[in-house]
């Protein structure tokens, strides 16, 4: 997001003030949306969850195109929504990856956490 942040803010024509309340909403979705995963991730079928956080990452990631630019609000709501689906998103493929790995094999899902973090899906 810090690569585009510049022209997201001559879109919406926003200052400096205005446009990190988009930064400061996507954080508190990220850090709600990893502890309704951490609370409650056992008991979610963790397949379907994947399904439906995919689905929704790539409609929320469509639906962003739309927003015009006197919608500001819209953008902050949506942004922050896909980034607290793609925090759902990114828990669990490392669950996942951990079910299909054995012990032996289990340093390459490390790395690919590792790589993960590194270069995030999104926010």
């Amino acid at each position: 997001l810090s690569g585009i942040f510049p022209l997201i803010q001559e879109n919406f024509s926003l200052t400096d003030t205005a446009a990190a309340t988009l930064q400061t909403f996507a954080k508190i979705a990220h850090a709600i949306a990893f502890m309704v995963m951490w609370l409650c991730g056992d008991f979610l079928p963790k397949k379907r969850t994947f399904v439906i956080s995919l689905a929704l990452w790539i409609i929320l990631s469509l639906s962003l195109t739309l927003v015009k630019s006197n919608q500001f609000w819209l953008f902050v709501l949506l942004r922050s929504l896909l980034t607290g689906v793609t925090e759902v998103f990114s828990v669990l493929i490392t669950v996942l990856l951990a079910e299909q790995f054995t012990v032996t094999s289990l340093p390459i899902l490390q790395d690919m956490t590792y790589f993960r973090q590194i270069y995030p899906l999104s926010v």
